[in-house]
C-alpha cells in the first residue's frame, strides 16, 4: 500500500486536442490489482484498438508494459526500445510489451503521452505476438518472425 503512495502521480488528460491512434504510447493509470500477476498502477501502455474506434469510443484496448525482464522467452512478449519509440514527450526505458494482459481502459485512465510507434515492422512483430497469444495465428510450432509470418503459406488464421 505504501509504494503507491511514493509514486510520483502523473496527471489526468482531460482535454486532449490530439486523438489517441493505434500505435500511441502512454502512461496510463491501471488501477491496483493486489496479488495477482496483473499489471497495475502508473505505467507506460501501448494503444492497439482501431483509429475508428478510437475516435468514437469512450474506452480504448491497450497492452501493459513493464520494464522487468523475467520471462523474455515467452512468444507473448516484445522488447520495446526507446529508439523505436518517435516523437517522445516523456522519458521512456526498455520496457517488454505483455501482450497476454490486453485490457480495455478509459481515455480517463491516460496520464501522460510518450510517444508513437511508428515503425511497421516494430508494430508488426507486437501484433503477431498478440494474434499468437489469442490463438489466431498458427505455424510449424514455432513462432515465426514478422517476415517469415508474412512470408509462410503454412500460416493459418482461425
Amino acid at each position: 500500500m505504501g509504494r503507491k503512495n511514493n509514486r510520483k502521480r502523473l496527471p489526468v488528460i482531460r482535454h486532449r486536442t490530439n486523438p489517441v491512434r493505434r500505435g500511441d504510447v502512454f502512461f496510463a493509470d491501471l488501477g491496483y490489482h493486489n496479488g495477482t500477476s496483473v499489471q497495475s498502477g502508473c505505467r507506460p501502455v501501448l494503444v492497439i484498438s482501431n483509429d475508428r474506434g478510437n475516435y468514437h469510443s469512450d474506452t480504448i484496448n491497450v497492452i501493459p508494459m513493464t520494464g522487468c525482464f523475467k520471462r523474455p522467452d515467452l512468444p507473448c512478449h516484445t522488447v520495446l526500445y526507446p529508439a523505436q519509440i518517435k516523437n517522445r514527450h516523456r522519458p521512456f526505458s526498455t520496457a517488454t510489451v505483455l501482450s497476454e494482459q490486453i485490457t480495455t481502459i478509459s481515455k480517463s485512465a491516460l496520464r501522460g503521452y510518450v510517444g508513437r510507434i511508428e515503425d511497421q515492422n516494430v508494430l508488426s512483430d507486437i501484433e503477431h505476438t498478440l494474434l499468437f497469444h489469442l490463438g489466431l495465428c498458427r505455424g510449424n510450432d514455432k513462432l515465426l518472425t514478422a517476415d517469415e509470418h508474412y512470408n509462410n503459406t503454412e500460416v493459418n488464421y482461425v
